[in-house]
């Protein structure tokens, strides 16, 4: 019975070994969901918006949009959460514009139209 017991539990520790080294070599797929777009996309929102693209310094670029408030008070710097891309998060907007806020919001490396990827 004890040696039974024994090869259960190298059997599930190893098991266990396995799944840590492959939860940590896919952490990042299963963390990160960008949704990427073609460099040729174009926004349709309901609000006024500028479209803009930061060069890092390794060559890559940011792509971003700027929506501005009449009389702003101030700018919001919106970073997103780990899914989607600034296309399916521009339509909040409107709650910070009415609220006369501009709104700035970045995607990521690898998402939407921006270049590189998450590292």
């Amino acid at each position: 019975m004890k040696k039974v017991a024994s090869i259960l539990f190298k059997a599930c520790a190893i098991l266990y070994v396995l799944v840590c080294i492959l939860l940590y070599f896919f952490q990042e797929k299963m963390i990160f969901a960008p949704e990427k777009l073609s460099a040729l996309h174009s926004f349709h929102f309901n609000a006024d918006f500028q479209e803009m693209n930061i060069q890092t310094s390794d060559s890559e670029s940011l792509n971003g949009l700027l929506f501005k408030a009449d009389s702003s008070k101030g700018l919001i710097f919106y970073l997103h959460g780990n899914g989607g891309c600034v296309d399916s998060w521009g339509e909040i907007s409107k709650v910070y514009t009415d609220l006369h806020y501009d709104l700035f919001m970045l995607d990521y490396r690898g998402y939407g139209k921006s270049s590189g990827e998450i590292s």
